[in-house]
């Protein structure tokens, strides 16, 4: 009875990859159509209206929507909150002879989060949360640590901005607690990797880990932009 554990063990894993291997190749699929999708998409828009139409404000809300739906917009906006309202002021942290400027503490952001943000009711989710931020490079680790911490480890933020006059999340801040809920769609890809074991990653295991979670950051993109060209084309066929 014990002999056939590995087995069932093994084929549930099989079968596990098997199904992972198919969702993305079906996505593989959806990329290469990708072009023709958005090329037959624009001829039926051109064909949909008429010779005099003259593209007005109608174009501003396609943009409205694209950044109420961009993990970096989002994740800006909880940058632009913690920097506007938080209650903790920035530190300086010497680190390898050098004084890095304008720090903070990954226990204060947690606890930040965790205060201010409806849907994040426990230290566990903000810290999800950080580490998407991580992931997507609005927050920047001091020492250069690829998983956030709840710590004393200390966190600068990019000074990167969405240059869209239209993005909902930079001109109306407060918005920013809807780009949390959004970022946590995201939550469950990082859970791995800020769960935290006993013990430390090493830094081999750490790249591998920030590939994979990179690809599947990549993927969910991909999947929201396959999912909008069709909801575009449905739109123009409509």
């Amino acid at each position: 009875m014990e002999d056939s554990e590995p087995a069932e063990d093994g084929l549930l894993a099989g079968l596990r990859w098997n199904r992972s291997a198919r969702d993305q190749a079906q996505l593989k699929h959806k990329i290469r159509d990708l072009p023709g999708l958005l090329k037959h998409g624009l001829h039926l828009r051109k064909k949909s209206q008429s010779p005099d139409t003259i593209p007005g404000p109608s174009t501003g809300p396609a943009v409205h929507k694209s950044c109420s739906q961009s993990f970096p917009c989002a994740g800006r906006a909880v940058r632009n909150a913690f920097l506007s309202h938080g209650p903790y002021p920035a530190k300086d942290k010497i680190h390898l002879a050098r004084i890095i400027r304008r720090s903070y503490v990954g226990v204060e952001l947690v606890q930040w989060l965790c205060e201010q943000c409806v849907y994040v009711r426990c230290r566990t989710t903000a810290v999800r949360v950080w580490q998407v931020l991580l992931e997507l490079g609005v927050l920047l680790s001091v020492d250069q640590r690829v998983v956030f911490s709840d710590s004393n480890s200390y966190y600068q933020f990019s000074f990167e901005e969405c240059d869209s006059p239209s993005c909902e999340f930079r001109y109306n801040e407060g918005e920013w607690p809807e780009a949390v809920k959004l970022l946590l769609q995201l939550a469950p890809y990082v859970q791995f990797r800020s769960g935290g074991g006993a013990n430390s990653p090493s830094e081999e295991d750490s790249e591998g880990n920030r590939d994979i979670c990179s690809e599947i950051l990549q993927m969910k993109a991909l999947e929201r932009l396959t999912s909008t060209v069709q909801s575009e084309l449905a739109a123009a066929l409509a």
